[in-house]
């Protein structure tokens, strides 16, 4: 027997998200927690119904306010 998904699951949401933008998402976490952000990204993105979810969820990582506001600007400014 499976499981059956929960109201609110989002089995394939990493199939949703853009590849380039969780990369450039794990390359903006990694300048402040370094390579350990690969690995809190992609089990994040597997979660995340949207890149936007997925930056409030991995910059929850983040150890300040101060870092996680910086963080989230960073990304909403678009790429380098």
């Amino acid at each position: 027997m499976t499981e059956q998904p929960r109201e609110g699951d989002a089995p394939n949401a990493a199939s949703t998200l853009d590849p380039a933008e969780v990369l450039r998402i794990e390359r903006l976490l990694a300048g402040y927690i370094g390579p350990i952000a690969k690995h809190l990204v992609k089990s994040a993105a597997s979660r995340a119904a949207s890149a936007e979810e997925l930056v409030s969820t991995v910059a929850m990582e983040l150890e300040t306010e101060t870092e996680r506001h910086e963080f989230k600007k960073r990304w909403r400014s678009g790429p380098a």
